[in-house]
């Protein structure tokens, strides 16, 4: 019977394990899947925003406040991470 009890603890331990790293698994899984979708996002968010500065280089502001905005949306530009040779 002592026996038995050890086969059953040895068990339990096991599936305790089993489920832990299937639990790890997900989470791996899971924050990759994220950080994808994240990175994907930010590319679109980019896009957009390289657009926007786009119509500043066609058509460059001629007023103080159209410079600055376009100085602080350019700015923000880069500090979301967005590169190129803006």
């Amino acid at each position: 019977m002592g026996g038995d009890a050890v086969t059953d603890a040895r068990r339990r331990g096991w599936l305790l394990l089993v489920s832990v790293l299937a639990n790890v698994l997900t989470l791996v899984l899971a924050v990759t899947l994220v950080n994808r979708t994240l990175e994907e996002f930010t590319r679109q968010v980019c896009s957009i925003w390289a657009a926007d500065l786009d119509i500043y280089r066609e058509t460059p502001p001629s007023t103080a406040t159209g410079k600055r905005l376009q100085q602080a949306k350019t700015e923000l530009y880069r500090v979301r991470g967005c590169h190129d040779e803006r």
